[in-house]
C-alpha cells in the first residue's frame, strides 16, 4: 500500500470506504500523518491533523472513528487518551482518560447507541 508509513502500525480500522491506521508513525511519502493515516485507495493520507502522540487503537462504533493511545490533542482539541473523529472535526471522548489506551471492543448492552 504506497511507500508504506514509516513506523509501526498498532490498530486498523475500515472507515468511510477505507483503511484508518493508528500506530507510532509519524511520516509517509514525506507527508505527516502525525499517527494516524487514512489510505484513499491510491496513497496514505493524513486524518484529521492526527494525533501529538501515538494512537495505539483505532475502532469505527456507530459511524463514527475512536481513537485511543497517549496523546493529549487531537488536531486542534484537547483530548486525554480517546478522541472521536466524525469525518470533519476531533472531539474528546467524555473527560478522556488517564491512562495509554491499548485497545477497544465493542459490547452490546441491548439498547443500542447511546
Amino acid at each position: 500500500m504506497g511507500p508504506g508509513l514509516g513506523g509501526g502500525v498498532d490498530s486498523l480500522a475500515a472507515y468511510n470506504d477505507g483503511v484508518v491506521a493508528g500506530g507510532t508513525f509519524v511520516l509517509s511519502d514525506e507527508k505527516n500523518m502525525h499517527y494516524l493515516a487514512q489510505w484513499d485507495g491510491a496513497a496514505w493520507v493524513p486524518l484529521g491533523g492526527g494525533l501529538e502522540g501515538y494512537a495505539k487503537a483505532v475502532i469505527v462504533y456507530g459511524g463514527v472513528l475512536v481513537a485511543g493511545g497517549f496523546f493529549s490533542w487531537a488536531g486542534d482539541v484537547e483530548a486525554t487518551c480517546v478522541a472521536q473523529w466524525d469525518g470533519t472535526s476531533w472531539a474528546p471522548l467524555g473527560g478522556g482518560v488517564g491512562e495509554v489506551v491499548w485497545g477497544f471492543t465493542v459490547w452490546n448492552d441491548g439498547f443500542g447507541l447511546a
